[in-house]
């Protein structure tokens, strides 16, 4: 009878311990969120540092990464830098289409006028002192052009070469002064 309740209680034990699960199986690393199996909560990614918690019962709170039962885990640190891969990622496809929206907005701006024109555009905004904004898209559209070169238009806009920014937003109907036609 010893023997059996010896047993028992061994294979108790022993199943009450193969039942904990590893800091591993426990959580779910999805795209930007982390599932506990054990508690059903669910951890969104606000920033690096901070995770919006959702409790199964719908109750949300917010909590730093250091409060999270995951911080410091392998698993976790892995997840933190896939999340922030594919956040710069997204970063930088956001800039590369909003700089090919930029310069297509100014191609079809500039569709109508010779490389000639716009260059005698330039020189008399230049002359007058137009706003920066307007001479560097005229000289933009020149440079993507290629009837001018990057280093000719430092010397035209007779600015540093740190200054010139190629991708400017300009918006001719937001400003009050409008593009001379030649």
């Amino acid at each position: 009878m010893k023997k059996i309740l010896l047993s028992l209680l061994t294979t108790a034990i022993l199943f009450s311990c193969a039942q904990n699960q590893s800091e591993e199986e426990r959580f779910t690393y999805e795209n930007d969120r982390i599932v506990d199996t054990e508690t059903g909560d669910e951890y969104m990614v606000e920033d690096q540092d901070t995770y919006t918690v959702t409790h199964p019962d719908g109750e949300q709170e917010t909590v730093t990464y250091e409060e999270t039962p995951f911080y410091g885990t392998e698993a976790a640190d892995e997840f933190l830098e896939r999340y922030n891969t594919r956040l710069a990622e997204r970063k930088e496809t956001l800039l590369v289409e909003q700089k090919n929206k930029i310069k297509q907005a100014r191609k079809e701006r500039y569709a109508e006028y010779s490389d000639k024109e716009l260059i005698e555009q330039f020189n008399q905004l230049h002359k007058d002192l137009a706003p920066y904004e307007q001479q560097m898209d005229i000289i933009a559209e020149l440079v993507e052009r290629g009837a001018v070169t990057e280093e000719e238009a430092v010397e035209l806009m007779e600015v540093d070469e740190a200054d010139i920014n190629f991708d400017i937003d300009y918006d001719p109907e937001e400003n009050a002064e409008e593009i001379p036609t030649p």
